[in-house]
């Protein structure tokens, strides 16, 4: 199994309610390679929880992940309270594997939309035969723009493109485009080219 999908795997077994969100979220959405960003990094959102967050932990911890929040390290074993804080004030910490440097941000909030909101709104996507939960694009993008970081920001951008050039095509394609279309009626061109 791809690194990226191992701790959504464990997720699935634990049964932890989490959608995926930010970069990998808005991969599953893209409608070509253009809008795809490759990056060693996942985030996911977990039900604010603190059982779900424990297990979460858990699950990263067992796969080889340090935790942090920030620059401070999460203990193993986990601190008592210490889900329960993140949980109630919706805190981010991050997950760290060196040998594979996948980075993992686990999320407990979204600026806007509750969880429930979101969960109800979400996309399922297959990666294989695993089931990726995942947020409507939309509520992605939108969180990714309420952040000062300029990598969240070139995404938001990079898809806007995309959109606007979907809804509103280059002239000059459009008329390559038309043209194809009608030699492939016209049997000049098979389906191949």
């Amino acid at each position: 199994m791809r690194p990226q999908y191992e701790i959504l795997d464990a997720l699935h077994r634990a049964r932890v309610r989490h959608l995926l969100v930010g970069a990998a979220g808005a991969n599953c959405w893209a409608f070509d390679g253009s809008q795809v960003f490759s990056l060693p990094s996942h985030e996911i959102l977990v039900e604010p929880d603190p059982r779900a967050l424990r297990e979460t932990w858990s699950a990263l911890q067992r796969l080889g992940y340090n935790l942090r929040e920030g620059t401070e390290r999460i203990a193993d074993p986990h601190a008592p309270g210490c889900a329960e804080s993140f949980a109630c004030e919706g805190r981010s910490s991050t997950g760290y594997r060196m040998r594979d440097r996948m980075l993992v941000e686990i999320h407990t909030a979204f600026i806007g939309p509750t969880f429930e909101e979101l969960w109800a709104a979400r996309r399922t996507f297959l990666a294989g035969e695993l089931a990726l939960e995942v947020a409507r694009l939309g509520h992605v993008l939108d969180e990714l723009w309420t952040r000062n970081r300029h990598f969240d920001h070139l995404i938001v951008s990079t898809w806007s493109q995309g959109m606007h050039d979907m809804l509103e095509p280059n002239p000059e394609i459009a008329v390559i485009l038309a043209e194809h279309r009608a030699r492939v009626r016209a049997g000049l061109v098979g389906k191949d080219g």
